[in-house]
C-alpha cells in the first residue's frame, strides 16, 4: 500500500528529469516485485502527472496523442524537453564558446570551386500573402547584401528561384 501511494504522489519538484524518471521506475519495478504490477500506460500518466508547469506543453502533447508511446519513448521525449528548457533558460555566457559563436563564422569558399547552393538567410513567412511577392525569374539569383534597402528581402520559392518582397509588410 505504501509503494502504491508513493507511486501516485511522487512529483518531479527540483529533481533532474533523469532522477525523477529513475525514482518513478524504481517504484514501478518494486510494485511489480510485490505482485502489484502497473501498466505502462498508467506509469506514463503518473510520470506526466508529477511534472511542473514547465512541462505543460509536452504533457498536453503526449496525452493528446492517439497512439500509445513506449515508456522508453516518453523518457526520451521528457529528457529532450528538459535539455531544451535548460538551453532556453541559460544565458549566452553559460554556453560553450564554440557553439555560442558558431553562427557568426562566415563560410569561405575558394572562387575556383563550383559553388554549392547557398542557404538563404530569409525565408518566406506564411503570413505574407503570395500576391505581395513578385517573381523575378528573369534575374540571376541574388544574395543578401546589408547595403540593400530594407524592403528588399530575398525569399526562396518551392522551385529554388528567388523572389523579392515588393513592399515591406506593415505591422
Amino acid at each position: 500500500m505504501q509503494l502504491r501511494l508513493e507511486f501516485q504522489t511522487t512529483k518531479k519538484g527540483g529533481d533532474s528529469m533523469l532522477d525523477y524518471i529513475l525514482k518513478m521506475k524504481t517504484i514501478y519495478d518494486n510494485l511489480a516485485v510485490v505482485g502489484e504490477p502497473v501498466k505502462d500506460r498508467d506509469h506514463i500518466l503518473q510520470l506526466l502527472g508529477g511534472l511542473g508547469p514547465d512541462y505543460n506543453s509536452i504533457v498536453a502533447s503526449l496525452t493528446a496523442r492517439e497512439d500509445d508511446l513506449s515508456l522508453h519513448s516518453v523518457y526520451n521525449i521528457l529528457l529532450t524537453h528538459e535539455q531544451r528548457l535548460h538551453l532556453q533558460h541559460s544565458s549566452p555566457t553559460d554556453l560553450p564558446f564554440a557553439s555560442a559563436h558558431m553562427a557568426y563564422v562566415p563560410s569561405r569558399q575558394p572562387s575556383r570551386q563550383p559553388s554549392r547552393p547557398h542557404q538563404p538567410r530569409h525565408y518566406h513567412h506564411p503570413s505574407i500573402p503570395q500576391h505581395q511577392v513578385s517573381s523575378s525569374s528573369n534575374k540571376p539569383p541574388t544574395r543578401f547584401h546589408p547595403q540593400q534597402p530594407r524592403n528588399h528581402h530575398p525569399i526562396p520559392s518551392a522551385h529554388n528561384k528567388q523572389h523579392h518582397l515588393s513592399t515591406r509588410p506593415q505591422c
